[in-house]
């Protein structure tokens, strides 16, 4: 047990440790981007710089809801407190649709502004190396904590993931105004706000979909077909496991809760059918990890003439 509890312990490290990762880096990113944008005369990068540094805000929801649901069980949370992070993916997926339309709205008025003629100064090289700059950490942050998310089964934490990729897109559509601009003078500055209107479009269905997700949890939805599916094919493969039926999963946080009724011989004694349970336990929590809540009924099955009894 406290082997287990290590290794739970030890992903939620994980998780933290990625997520104070990001937060350092979006406070650095903020700086140069600002700096960026002043000293290269350009308002999308300074824009960037302020998008930066309000990710501060996810990273300490992530970092709140992944403390908070990480508190163990007690007398009025029998299951824990995992629903807090899937209650943290939620605000974090507003964060993200909320993000998706004001740069949506930025880039229609950003949009209609060049279309009439108004065009900002051109921006110099340096507005260029921070885009690129940007893009290259943002997605490796990405990856990274997706990663981490998929290794903890977290959905706040690739939440997350998909805020940091965000604002890699965000700094691909300022590189495309800034080459646009460099490139093919004022006017050229249209393709920023062509790619931001892209880059929101993205993040709001990206936001969509976690947004469902962690609704999804919080009304107890069953995980995935494919997971449930896994979970039958595992139980079949266990000696004297017959008929799993009534089977019932949810999630709360990273943890999956497996709830199923399990037909024995009706010949087993009591310590037999127990060992045959035990080891369907066992397995299961080695597909779907050391926390996993398991629940299971042991039913007497049908004494079929061509077995023996032998663990009567």
């Amino acid at each position: 047990m406290e082997h287990s509890q290590a290794r739970i312990d030890s992903k939620r490290r994980d998780g933290i440790n990625v997520t104070l990762w990001g937060a350092l880096a979006n406070i650095l990113l903020s700086l140069v981007k600002f700096a960026a944008g002043i000293v290269g005369h350009s308002q999308a990068m300074v824009a960037d710089g302020a998008h930066s540094l309000s990710d501060l805000g996810s990273d300490l929801v992530v970092l709140g809801g992944m403390r908070l649901g990480a508190r163990p069980e007690d007398q009025t949370h029998r299951y824990g407190h995992g629903k807090i992070e899937a209650l943290a993916a939620m605000i974090l997926a507003g964060i993200l649709a909320l993000a998706g339309l004001v740069i949506g709205y930025s880039a229609v008025k950003s949009g209609l502004a060049i279309a009439k003629g108004i065009c900002p100064r051109t921006p110099g090289a340096l507005a260029l190396v921070a885009a690129i700059a940007s893009i290259l950490v943002k997605e490796g942050l990405f990856r990274w904590t997706r990663e981490v998310a998929r290794r903890t089964r977290s959905n706040v934490l690739l939440a997350n993931a998909f805020h940091h990729r965000t604002d890699a897109l965000s700094s691909i559509a300022t590189l495309a105004g800034v080459g646009g601009a460099m490139l093919f003078g004022g006017r050229g500055r249209i393709l920023d706000p062509l790619a931001a209107l892209v880059v929101s479009a993205m993040i709001l269905v990206a936001a969509i979909a976690i947004m469902r997700r962690s609704v999804g949890e919080l009304l107890d939805a069953a995980v995935e077909p494919e997971a449930e599916a896994e979970i039958l094919r595992i139980i079949r493969g266990v000696e004297g496991a017959r008929n799993p039926h009534q089977l019932r999963t949810r999630r709360v946080g990273p943890r999956v809760v497996i709830d199923l009724h399990l037909d024995v011989d009706p010949r087993l004694s009591l310590p037999a059918a127990h060992e045959i349970s035990h080891n369907v336990e066992s397995r299961l929590r080695d597909a779907f990890g050391a926390d996993t809540i398991i629940y299971i009924h042991v039913e007497p099955g049908i004494a079929y003439p061509a077995e023996n009894s032998d663990h009567s």
